[in-house]
């Protein structure tokens, strides 16, 4: 019989309280494993080690896990309705089924603790007391209580934090190594094409099109180096100066006239840069903003001096459907909850956020009447 199933007949107010032993044999076990639902439900330690109840259970991504049987889709039914609440910790009252109670049995009432550890992915978890009426559910947990899930929450907090870093950096391995393995066919292929006879038009039609091929694929190679650098690295790999950017946009409009577009720019916009890669990062938003336009419409450029910032922003028109998803991916939020089709797919795009990032920056996108924005915010 698990704890939460116990604490049904014990109840907290006869149970001791939780030692610090079983704390840190909980955060021991968390720090080992990549299954977080797993860890924090496990028959050995789990969160009903931390604060006594009557069920517990635990959602993360979309799954839960749980104590008692039967409370799955409770758990997640409460994640979804606690989406919106900026609260980290709430007591909630709610007159349920008992948990693991299969007769439909709903004249008990329930207080629930909750504690968000994980917003993006709707990480919660939950511990149920029982209580005498909806009024006084607050007062089936206490102080201490609140101060324990507290403490779990900052825990978790910074153990999610280094497993984030361990993926970068192991993403970040595997972009240099995926770089470097393309590398050499590259060059053979490249040193190879010229070698073709050039009599006749089917080898020349060939060597033209194994040509444009192998600078694509090493356009893409160059692109995963320089990710894998700025994604180890960060802010290490940057030569930073003083620049005009007013200046470098100008001049980068003006060196592709047949793009049609509408620029407004503030007038010696200044900031400390790597000012090739924020070059790259421009080129890379027009070239993107020129590939994906649709209609007559010129694609609007604008770059502002705010007073802690500076933003620009590059939008065109184009199809947008689905749902967006948040920044971290060249993609953020949108004002009609609606898709990039190309942005979370694009090396380019995944590069330019790499190097906003690298700056202390954001690259972020959203959509709204059929035009997308994307908005590039550098700290001055």
């Amino acid at each position: 019989m698990n704890r939460a199933t116990s604490m049904a007949t014990s109840g907290p107010d006869s149970a001791p309280a939780p030692g610090a032993q079983h704390y840190q044999d909980l955060l021991r076990q968390l720090k080992q494993t990549d299954d977080l639902l797993s860890a924090l439900t496990g028959p050995s330690r789990n969160i009903a080690d931390v604060l006594y109840c009557d069920a517990a259970a635990v959602t993360l991504g979309g799954k839960a896990a749980c104590l008692t049987d039967h409370i799955d889709g409770l758990a997640l039914q409460l994640a979804d309705e606690l989406h919106a609440v900026e609260d980290p910790i709430i007591c909630i009252a709610k007159r349920i089924a008992t948990p693991g109670d299969a007769t439909g049995d709903t004249g008990q009432y329930w207080s629930i603790l909750a504690l968000r550890f994980h917003g993006g992915e709707s990480g919660w978890l939950f511990w149920f007391r029982r209580a005498d009426t909806g009024t006084e559910h607050r007062a089936a947990w206490d102080d201490s209580d609140f101060a324990l899930a507290r403490q779990l929450r900052v825990d978790l907090m910074e153990i999610c934090l280094e497993r984030a870093g361990r993926y970068k950096q192991s993403q970040a391995h595997l972009i240099r190594k995926l770089a470097h393995d393309l590398a050499n066919p590259l060059q053979s292929i490249s040193m190879s094409a010229p070698l073709l006879q050039s009599e006749g038009k089917r080898n020349l039609d060939l060597r033209r099109h194994i040509t444009v091929a192998a600078g694509k694929l090493q356009t893409v190679a160059i692109m995963l180096q320089e990710l894998g650098r700025l994604e180890s690295d960060g802010r290490a790999v940057l030569e930073p100066t003083q620049t005009d950017l007013s200046a470098l946009l100008t001049e980068m409009l003006e060196a592709v006239p047949d793009v049609a577009c509408e620029a407004e720019i503030d007038p010696a916009v200044q900031a400390v840069v790597d000012q090739p890669r924020i070059e790259r990062l421009l080129s890379i938003l027009l070239d993107n903003a020129q590939r994906y336009r649709i209609g007559e419409a010129p694609i609007q450029v604008s770059l502002r001096q705010r007073q802690r910032s500076v933003q620009l922003s590059v939008a065109n028109q184009a199809h947008v459907t689905g749902v967006t998803h948040s920044s971290g991916t060249p993609a953020a939020t949108s004002a009609d909850r609606r898709q990039l089709p190309y942005a979370s797919q694009g090396m380019g795009l995944r590069l330019a956020t790499a190097i906003a990032g690298a700056h202390g920056g954001a690259l972020d996108a959203t959509s709204d009447g059929g035009w997308v924005r994307f908005t590039l915010t550098l700290p001055r």
